[in-house]
């Protein structure tokens, strides 16, 4: 039974909860789609953490598909949003993902 959602907030960290799970599971492609979603809902509502978890995942489902260049754009997006929002930690945590995923592939 499919439950609607019709809070924003919670439908974005409903999508975004999804898509890690879709992720782990190696489900990229499906991954990446529900953190779009989120990330067109964050948008158009301005919810600035929403947008940059989404963008986060974005970057770690990209890199992950072997997509260097859209892992690195995606990275540096979500990384400025947690910055803009004292959110140093979280910033600092993805990049970290991506350099050593970098490492770990040679891309």
């Amino acid at each position: 039974m499919a439950t609607v959602i019709d809070n924003p907030y919670e439908g974005i960290r409903a999508s975004i909860g999804a898509a890690d799970v879709q992720c782990a599971a190696g489900r990229l492609e499906l991954a990446s789609q529900g953190y779009e979603r989120a990330l067109k809902v964050a948008e158009r509502i301005h919810y600035a953490l929403g947008a940059a978890q989404a963008l986060s995942g974005l970057a770690r489902s990209a890199a992950l598909s072997q997509r260097p260049g859209v892992a690195d754009a995606h990275g540096e997006q979500a990384a400025a949003r947690y910055r803009s929002l004292g959110a140093e930690a979280e910033a600092a945590d993805l990049l970290r993902f991506l350099a050593r995923h970098r490492r770990a592939t040679g891309t």
